[in-house]
Formats: structure tokens, sequence, C-alpha cells
């Protein structure tokens, strides 16, 4: 179902408010290009909102908004600069992977690191070594401080909340 987009009131509030935006997000990120690609991507974010006729307060949604826009850049090249530190590890600093891959590995980091939320620090320790690092259960236990039975359990707890995150979403 497709949400109607007043454009007269997306269009005040760009005019009122664009320039503003991009001065905040200036300040904060320190490049004018980068600024000007946030408020972009806030802005559209409010189109697909369809939140623009009922916003009494647009700079109290505009800041929110953009300021998650930049944390979620900010996590972004986290996940980047431990993918690229993992493939220099594996690879040697002669061999760099293509954009394309890049691009890839951060965005299934980043959906397991979604899927996994839910989910205690240690279990999701133990899934990580397990599962991604390849350690037996005892080996993990070992690295813990707990039983391999515990791991074990850890283990099918994260598998479980993975599949009802993936095929049994809650309803909207």
């Amino acid at each position: 179902m497709s949400q109607s987009i007043d454009v007269d009131a997306v269009a005040r509030i760009y005019l009122e408010q664009h320039v503003w935006l991009v001065g905040w997000l200036r300040r904060r990120v320190g490049c004018p290009h980068a600024a000007a690609d946030f408020a972009h991507d806030t802005f559209a974010r409010l189109i697909g909102s369809g939140a623009a006729t009922a916003l009494s307060e647009p700079r109290a949604w505009l800041t929110t908004t953009a300021t998650r826009l930049l944390v979620d850049d900010s996590r972004r090249r986290r996940i980047e600069q431990v993918f690229l530190a993992s493939w220099s590890a594996l690879h040697g600093s002669d061999v760099h992977p293509s954009t394309e891959l890049v691009a890839q590995a951060c965005q299934s980091i980043a959906l397991l690191d979604a899927w996994l939320a839910g989910t205690s620090r240690k279990a999701r320790a133990a899934f990580l070594m397990v599962r991604v690092e390849g350690l037996t259960s005892a080996e993990a236990g070992i690295r813990l401080g707990i039983s391999p039975g515990r791991v074990r359990q850890y283990v099918a707890e994260v598998l479980t909340h993975c599949y009802t995150v993936v095929f049994d979403p809650p309803s909207p």
C-alpha cells in the first residue's frame, strides 16, 4: 500500500530547512559534500515516510533522521574496516578485494549483526566462535569459561532465534 506524498508540505520543509540541515550536518561531518549527501538522504526518508504533513517540529524530525543516518554510516564504515583488516590478515596487504565483494561482505555482516541483535552477549560469542571461527564446543567453552554443553545450548538458541527472525517475523 503506497502512501500519498504531500508535495507542497515536502517542498515547504525543504525550502525552509535544507540550508540549515546542510549546515548542521557539515558541522558534524566536516565535509560539505558529505553533508549535502546526508541531507539528500534525510529528505528522501521524509518523502518515503509520508510524514511531512504531520510534522509540527520538522527540525526535530530532520535531526533525528539525519543522526540515525550518521550512526548507520559510522557502523557501515566500522564493518568495512574490520572486513578489510580481516581480508588483509588472510590474503596479505598486496591483494585487495573488489568493491563489489566489500559491499556484499559488509551487507552480509550487517545482516548477521541484525539477526544476532536479540541474543545475549555470551550466546553471540559462542555462536560466532563455533560457526564462524570453527572452534569446537570445548574450545569455545574454555574461552568463555563455560561447559561445552552450554556452548551447544547457546549455539542452538542463536540458530533458533535467527530462524525466527528470518522466517517468522512479527506481524505489522
